[in-house]
């Protein structure tokens, strides 16, 4: 499929369907492999404002997060093998060295809970 185009503009443009993003992302870009190679390139900025409904801390299950006492037994009922709700499988997956770096240290979000605890 072609589509005629002129570029003898100093400027010119690409028309796409505004559905499109939407398809790529939810059909060509939807593997385990992808996620995970796209975490581990992901700035620790964004590691942590991805917004998203965490359910559990941890992989097995001993620090429940989720926002209310329903979502988390909806966690419970629907999503324990789903990987995008619980927080360690993105910290696992995070350039540990500049995460801390960004959140570390003794005054650093990641470490203030700890310390108060």
């Amino acid at each position: 499929m072609t589509v005629d185009k002129t570029y003898n503009h100093m400027e010119s443009s690409i028309e796409i369907s505004p559905t499109y993003p939407r398809r790529v992302s939810l059909l060509e870009m939807s593997s385990v492999e992808l996620a995970v190679v796209s975490l581990r390139v992901l700035e620790a900025y964004w590691a942590v404002q991805k917004p998203r409904q965490y359910c559990w801390v941890d992989l097995t299950h001993a620090f429940e997060i989720a926002h209310t006492a329903g979502r988390q037994q909806r966690c419970r009922d629907r999503f324990r093998t789903n990987g995008t709700v619980y927080l360690e499988a993105v910290l696992r997956n995070q350039p540990w060295g500049d995460f801390s770096q960004m959140y570390g240290g003794d005054d650093g979000t990641l470490q203030l809970p700890f310390n108060r605890g």
